[in-house]
């Protein structure tokens, strides 16, 4: 049977396209009274009515439960609802209708990940990878870097992230996130390098800049890494992190007014932080 979407021949039984995962029946084959069920949802997802949209996809899904997509579709608003739990049950079923669901097995690495179920993400960033298709993800192995340095296997978690950066060289998260390994490692110029990588391939977040400047300071350049932490600041208004270690970074160079303005700033965010509390009892001299 020839696959419309990537012109495989595949001398298979399967209803699904062993190299895309693409459905050699089409997937709309619904009747009148379903499509008209499912164009009432389209508009309900986009004004997110999402109780709304659950119970129309559920009520399709009793009469068709065997179409993957539509239990991808439903784990998507499972997901923005933040129920996790019947997020995943309906992932896992749209890769066991269609174990090629590309799409469904990130979709589920990435929530294992969140979850702190680095194995579970890992297997699946792993699914992903063995589908044999054209294209290679970046994101998968990123996350699959992520899994890694979770678990302590931060030699794999490197190495992940160099191979999505092979694939994307524009990619700025992984950027970010080898950074933070050369910082762990105390490799202060390769953190620099990495960081500042990300920052030019648009990954302006605010712990980038945080990071960046804490490299910086390791090497003893200080007016660059105040700089990083003003940054850091204009990202977001509320990042405690950046108030703190540049009001550090103010009261170890002498400038206790700077220091306290700052530390204060902290304080508001974190009212009971300990050693923001002791650098400013250390500066009144109390």
């Amino acid at each position: 049977m020839l696959c419309k979407n990537c012109k495989f021949n595949a001398d298979t039984k399967s209803n699904y396209c062993p190299k895309c995962g693409t459905p050699f029946k089409s997937q709309n084959q619904f009747n009148s009274q379903t499509e008209k069920i499912l164009e009432l949802i389209l508009p309900l997802e986009k004004s997110n009515i999402l109780d709304k949209a659950v119970s129309y996809y559920k009520d399709f899904l009793e009469k068709h439960p065997n179409y993957a997509d539509v239990h991808f579709k439903l784990a998507g608003i499972y997901e923005a609802k933040g129920d996790t739990a019947k997020a995943i049950s309906h992932y896992k079923k749209a890769v066991l209708i269609n174990p090629n669901y590309v799409d469904a097995h990130r979709k589920l690495g990435e929530i294992y990940n969140d979850e702190g179920l680095f194995d579970l993400a890992l297997n699946e960033f792993k699914e992903v990878l063995d589908i044999k298709i054209i294209h290679s993800y970046a994101d998968v192995h990123n996350n699959m870097g992520v899994s890694y340095e979770k678990t302590g296997k931060v030699q794999k978690a490197e190495e992940s992230y160099l191979k999505a950066i092979k694939i994307n060289p524009n990619y700025g998260k992984a950027f970010y996130n080898l950074g933070n390994i050369k910082l762990d490692q105390n490799k202060n110029s390769e953190a620099v390098k990495n960081y500042k990588l990300a920052i030019k391939n648009n990954f302006r977040n605010p712990s980038c800049y945080n990071n960046l400047s804490i490299a910086l300071i390791n090497q003893k350049n200080y007016k660059e890494a105040e700089v990083n932490f003003l940054e850091a600041i204009n990202c977001d208004k509320d990042y405690s992190s950046a108030y703190k270690n540049i009001g550090k970074l103010y009261n170890e160079l002498g400038d206790k007014k700077k220091a306290v303005f700052y530390l204060k700033k902290a304080l508001s965010i974190l009212p009971k932080d300990p050693e923001i509390l002791k650098i400013l009892e250390t500066i009144s001299g109390k």
